[in-house]
């Protein structure tokens, strides 16, 4: 492990950060592939806000080889700028195990309600990554008043843990934890105006108390809201999976997700949960065991990234944004707003490029999206699944 000393954050040019959040592209935010991923968690502490961030580097680069800058907006719409703020990363709180980068950024409470953004410029290209922080206050589920650490320490990240993983919360004031293992429904077809999956547990099936910096696990899959005891404004959801998740692995688990690029009839077939029936409903549809298992692998590659990407209150591929990036792939452009997200599918010019419109929703999670249903997008929804039943997808 080695730490880092005296790594500046730089101020960037005015020309850059005058222009709203909106106009930029952030469709490298879901690329799994993407040569930077950057993660965070927030935590209020007093009249300061913590966020503590993850920084994912190609490997054989350093942090030498990149400037970092931070600034806050107002909106995603708006075109002034809150406040710059350059900083050096503490030596006792940044550590660097290559290819990864960890440090907290500390900011006084007075910009909740705004936007932080970090930017990380290539010294050497000059490509630009934005990372969008949504800093809100008073907003049920916010994840900022619990701090969660895992076995090592350091703030979780994810939305997500193992029933293996050993956590423990700093935190002074008594936490509860809501414990439900609701089944909740996958998103619907892009054409069903009327769909609706945002169901919520009217109860849960248990609770518990958990005490400061106390080691403890989440025994059971499921769905946790964990908040302070008598304050549900303070809570926060996290799912515990398999310690093999983002990724599925057993037959219970692979016949669920299937039921995005099969019909009704071969989706019965497939729910006696027997590997046979799934291979001969694969066989009918490619006529070969090897176009099979070729169409498997890619179809779960999307759902393991959906998951990594979306995973809220239920598992990422049934959200409405994991439905639609594991059947159209990873957008070209995606536009964030202060309460949607539009993401882009550029196409060929005599089919037009073709978009879709996420809403931002509290359902047990303050970044959940629904999407904007309509009947236009019946034909697009049919033509994308035949083309990857056969494995005509890009």
């Amino acid at each position: 492990m080695k730490i880092i000393t005296n790594i500046y954050i730089f101020l960037i040019q005015t020309s850059v950060i005058a222009q709203p959040l909106s106009a930029f592209n952030m469709s490298f935010q879901y690329n799994p592939d993407s040569p930077i991923q950057f993660k965070y968690r927030c935590f209020q502490k007093d009249t300061s806000l913590q966020i503590f961030f993850q920084i994912t580097l190609p490997k054989n680069e350093s942090i030498t080889d990149y400037r970092v800058s931070t600034f806050f907006k107002e909106s995603y719409e708006n075109t002034d700028i809150i406040e710059t703020k350059p900083f050096i990363f503490d030596s006792t709180q940044t550590r660097i195990v290559y290819p990864s980068i960890q440090s907290v950024y500390v900011c006084n409470s007075h910009v909740l309600n705004s936007i932080l953004i970090f930017q990380i410029d290539n010294i050497q290209n000059g490509k630009s990554y934005f990372f969008d922080i949504p800093l809100l206050k008073n907003n049920s589920y916010n994840p900022f008043f619990i701090n969660i650490l895992s076995s090592k320490k350091i703030p979780l990240y994810s939305h997500f843990i193992s029933t293996k993983d050993t956590l423990s919360i700093d935190s002074d004031k008594k936490i509860i934890a809501y414990y439900s293992q609701k089944e909740f429904p996958q998103s619907m077809p892009a054409g069903e105006v009327f769909a609706d999956t945002t169901t919520t547990p009217t109860y849960f099936d248990s609770s518990f108390a958990i005490a400061s910096l106390v080691p403890f696990t989440f025994k059971k899959q499921g769905l946790y809201i964990l908040q302070e005891e008598n304050n549900p404004s303070t809570a926060t959801a996290i799912r515990a999976e398999t310690f093999y998740y983002p990724r599925y692995v057993r037959i219970e688990e692979i016949v669920k997700p299937m039921i995005y690029i099969l019909t009704d009839e071969e989706y019965k077939k497939i729910l006696t949960y027997k590997k046979k029936n799934l291979d001969n409903v694969l066989l009918s549809i490619t006529n070969s065991v090897e176009k099979s298992k070729d169409l498997m692998q890619k179809y779960f590659r999307k759902i393991t990234s959906a998951n990594a990407l979306f995973t809220s209150y239920k598992e990422g591929w049934k959200t409405d944004r994991g439905c639609i990036y594991t059947l159209f792939g990873k957008p070209d452009v995606v536009e964030k707003f202060s309460q949607s997200e539009i993401w882009t599918y550029i196409r060929k010019e005599k089919e037009g490029n073709l978009k879709f419109s996420f809403q931002k929703k509290t359902i047990l999670s303050s970044q959940e999206y629904i999407l904007e249903r309509h009947e236009t997008y019946q034909l697009d929804w049919y033509n994308v699944i035949e083309k990857f039943r056969l494995q005509q997808d890009k």
